[in-house]
């Protein structure tokens, strides 16, 4: 039998066991971090990667894994009912659970205790201090990560348990895991609180931040939201540093994906399952509007304040889009309207066939054009002036098309 590793205590020059040195420590006056500070040098037992590790290679990966198991088993709700019985079994289980929760999550450590004991304001401070602390110290320590996990146990158990991580995290809000942790009816509700709070609605941020500070990250979150969609030109002129060559052929040949790409790629069942997934996702949903052309527009609208202009803009972000007729214009200015055009929204003609098909609207890019040049000769019909700028023109210059615009604007009829 190998001998267990001991380390040396630089107090008193004695050699003791994990088990023992931290306890030992204690006869000093030191724990870990004193300890520590007092000799940056010291070699000290690690946590318990180190410890798995010797176990393991002392009695196998198979029968260690079966100790797990058993481990688990035994402190699981079956496993209680099965050692006391089914009503005392439960009972125990219910007050070691409550009795585990409150040690983590009790008075010491929430935002009550610290409002409790340092007052409203610097309770407050503290506690969020607190759990800044505690955040960087998990990106620091990227914990969560695989290489977290290969760092503190090594490779072959870092792997093992990197999976069992991922598993138990897949696992862990389900409705059957909380349904099985806690019963069927406190298992349902906790899973129904759960999907709640994790919404992403304004009421949500609003109870999380603050009302003020809760609207102002939702506002946030919108822009950044929008800003990130790779069904806008944008998002690849961003991708590729701003290379408009190579953005346009990525962009089109991604807009471009029908069912055979699909196919090809995914095989057949699975191929015709990510289609149906993605004919859904590029379809926009209710008010949709192009966050870049809201970008032009502002900038336009700037302008025209500064030249002391009184006449009012109409676009999504200010005063709403102006109705015509039937139709809701991107931009109005007196009798003049201004049409954003998205590279695929409107199929631009530089980029696109005439056969091709635009999966967000379902039409070919012959159908969108038709449809397009009704829609413009309706509104000239009522008496407007019409410009329409394209999305990846704006890109290329983005000051050339404001001066133009403005240049538009400013001509008398």
């Amino acid at each position: 039998m190998e001998n267990k590793i001991e380390f040396l205590c630089l107090e008193c020059n004695n050699l003791f066991t994990r088990e023992k040195f931290y306890v030992h420590l204690k006869e000093h006056g030191l724990n870990k971090k004193l300890y520590v500070k007092k000799y940056p040098d010291a070699i000290i037992p690690k946590q318990t990667g180190i410890l798995k590790q010797e176990l393991i290679n002392k009695i196998g990966i198979d029968q260690w894994n079966e100790n797990e198991k058993k481990r688990k088993f035994f402190t699981s709700l079956e496993g209680y009912i099965q050692k006391y019985g089914e009503e005392e079994g439960q009972r125990r289980y219910k007050a070691r659970y409550e009795k585990a929760s409150k040690s983590l999550t009790g008075k010491k450590y929430n935002l009550e205790f610290y409002i409790q004991k340092y007052g409203e304001e610097e309770g407050q401070r503290r506690y969020k201090e607190k759990c800044i602390n505690i955040s960087n110290g998990k990106k620091r320590n990227k914990t969560g990560t695989i290489d977290y996990y290969l760092n503190k146990y090594g490779d072959e158990i870092g792997l093992i348990e990197w999976n069992k991580y991922i598993v138990k995290l897949k696992k862990r809000h389900t409705l059957n895991s909380l349904i099985e942790k806690h019963g069927l009816e406190e298992g349902t509700k906790r899973f129904n609180d759960f999907v709640e709070k994790s919404k992403v609605t304004l009421e949500n941020f609003i109870k999380r931040h603050g009302e003020e500070l809760g609207k102002l990250k939702w506002k946030e979150y919108k822009v950044k939201l929008r800003n990130n969609n790779y069904f806008c030109f944008g998002w690849w002129l961003k991708k590729f540093n701003n290379d408009y060559d190579l953005a346009s052929e990525k962009y089109k040949e991604f807009q471009t994906r029908d069912l055979s790409w699909f196919v090809k790629k995914y095989g057949e069942i699975k191929g015709k399952e990510n289609y149906d997934k993605w004919v859904v996702k590029s379809r926009p949903s209710t008010g949709f509007f192009s966050v870049i052309s809201q970008e032009l527009f502002k900038s336009i609208d700037e302008i025209l304040i500064d030249m002391n202009s009184t006449e009012i803009c109409f676009y999504h972000d200010k005063n709403e889009e102006k109705q015509i007729s039937k139709f809701k214009v991107d931009f109005l200015f007196k009798n003049k309207v201004i049409e954003f055009y998205g590279v695929y929204f409107h199929m631009d003609p530089r980029f696109f066939k005439v056969d091709d098909f635009n999966q967000m609207v379902g039409l070919t890019s012959e159908q969108i054009w038709k449809k397009d040049e009704e829609r413009m000769n309706i509104i000239k019909n009522n008496g407007y002036q019409t410009l329409i700028i394209w999305e990846n023109d704006y890109f290329k210059n983005k000051e050339k098309i404001v001066k133009e615009c403005i240049k538009y604007l400013k001509e008398v009829n």
